[in-house]
């Protein structure tokens, strides 16, 4: 994409960043922006790898700078040599597409703001505790931040680690305004060796900087959502409970705030106090999918399906964005795995019908026809007297390619299903298919008492009567 003609001469762009090794992550984001960003200031703070010399390759200026344990003194160098009027902070491992670069032209071509409140929308990968315990699977968690503002202004970062620039456009009377621009973010889906050492890394630059700020309460809060990440959840609960009340803590990170003591509440297994903490977080925003999502997992852990159901139903409802300005961290969670989980709620109360009908919507969603969705929608049109549609749903499996050991393992309960109900040659032919994908020994045997079973029937049928 080209750069657009301004409306106005102050609508020129600087992308502004802080890197170290980045060479995985950087050509893809400098690639996202180089059709809006008249300038690109790379500061590398030490990289040892090919990082610079393919920031170089997209014409940036790269400031060598020695590393001080401070985010913020980073991000304010990188600033110190930006020459255009606007200022766009992106990291190596983020991207903008299409759509989303025309809205910050849009947005830097208007005379009535200082500074952008963007949406960043994280992958993050995390074990899949939804579906398979040794899935996992990428969700999204939507933050929002100030990525976009006015060059010489006098904003500037503070914070040695998750650094803010919220203070000083406060400071600066900065006509602030929230967009709907969303970066994508997908450092979080890094594997899980990388994610620790990040994780580790911040949790000492935090210790530093509440140590020299106690009465930082943003510091403290990051600190426990780090504990959490580490699962350190006593050290989480600790710091967490001590801020989250705290006057000047704003309404949606107290909500934030309560959510995360229940997650710390969940995991060492104190299902009611997990439960009060997320209804505390609902009484002041009631349309959290984070909230929902927590108390859905402790209604599972307690067997409570029906208030499971509703939770998950609530989820469906408000992930959707209806209103979520008042919200500061969104979950988006896979439809197809929510539906996955109402069809096991419904399969544990009883409803088979429902379970067929978001066990269907779960495979349709997402084109996976898992060992555990088939074997719920097998065993539930069992139950509801329907082996025909549990065989046909297994037809469509193997017509999408699974031949695993599962198909054969629930052909066969197909082909008892029919055997018990008297209809041998359905059973046989379904054993048979079973039998071809996996040959089994037992099956091969209930095969051969079926056959002989067939045949002396047909012979009975057609002697003679005396």
């Amino acid at each position: 994409m080209s750069i657009p003609k301004p409306f106005s001469a102050s609508a020129t762009l600087s992308l502004c960043m802080i890197v170290k090794n980045e060479e995985k992550f950087i050509a893809d984001c400098l690639r996202s922006v180089k059709g809006i960003a008249n300038e690109i200031i790379v500061v590398d703070t030490g990289s040892s790898d090919k990082t610079a010399q393919i920031a170089g390759d997209y014409k940036a200026k790269i400031v060598n700078y020695a590393w001080e344990n401070d985010f913020a003194a980073a991000r304010n160098e990188s600033i110190r040599h930006a020459t255009m009027n606007w200022i766009l902070f992106m990291d190596a491992d983020e991207r903008l597409d299409d759509e989303n670069s025309k809205k910050i032209i849009t947005a830097i071509n208007m005379d009535d703001a200082d500074a952008y409140l963007v949406k960043l929308c994280n992958h993050i990968m995390r074990q899949n505790e939804i579906m398979r315990q040794n899935e996992r699977s990428t969700s999204k968690q939507i933050t929002k931040s100030y990525r976009l503002f006015r060059n010489f202004k006098g904003f500037r970062f503070k914070g040695r680690i998750h650094e803010e620039i919220s203070k000083s456009l406060e400071l600066g009377d900065a006509r602030i305004r929230s967009s709907d621009i969303i970066i994508d973010h997908i450092g979080y889906a890094s594997d899980e060796e990388t994610l620790l050492k990040k994780r580790t890394r911040n949790m000492e630059l935090l210790k530093i900087q509440v140590e020299e700020e106690p009465s930082n309460w943003y510091a403290v809060f990051n600190l426990g959502q780090t504990y959490m990440l580490l699962e350190m959840f006593s050290d989480a609960k600790a710091c967490l409970e001590g801020i989250v009340k705290n006057v000047d803590v704003p309404i949606d990170i107290a909500a934030s705030i309560y959510n995360n003591l229940g997650e710390c509440s969940f995991k060492g297994n104190d299902y009611s106090e997990a439960e009060k903490y997320c209804e505390k977080s609902l009484n002041l925003i009631n349309n959290q999918v984070a909230s929902y999502l927590i108390l859905s997992r402790i209604y599972i852990a307690v067997k409570n399906f029906h208030k499971a159901i509703d939770a998950f139903n609530k989820i469906l409802e408000y992930q959707g964005g209806s209103d979520s300005n008042g919200v500061a961290i969104e979950i988006n969670i896979d439809p197809a795995i929510l539906n996955f989980k109402l069809g096991q709620c419904y399969f544990n109360i009883g409803e088979f019908a429902k379970t067929v009908d978001h066990i269907k919507s779960s495979i349709l969603l997402d084109d996976n026809y898992s060992a555990e969705r088939l074997g719920i929608i097998v065993q539930s049109f069992l139950n509801l007297g329907r082996p025909n549609d549990a065989f046909s749903e297994l037809q469509a499996a193997m017509d999408h390619g699974e031949n695993g050991g599962h198909i054969a393992s629930l052909l066969n309960t197909v082909g008892d299903e029919w055997t018990r109900k008297r209809n041998l040659e359905q059973a046989i032919n379904v054993y048979n298919i079973s039998n071809k994908l996996r040959p089994n020994e037992k099956t091969a045997k209930i095969l051969d008492l079926l056959n002989k079973h067939l045949s002396l029937n047909k012979k009975l049928r057609t002697m003679p009567a005396e």
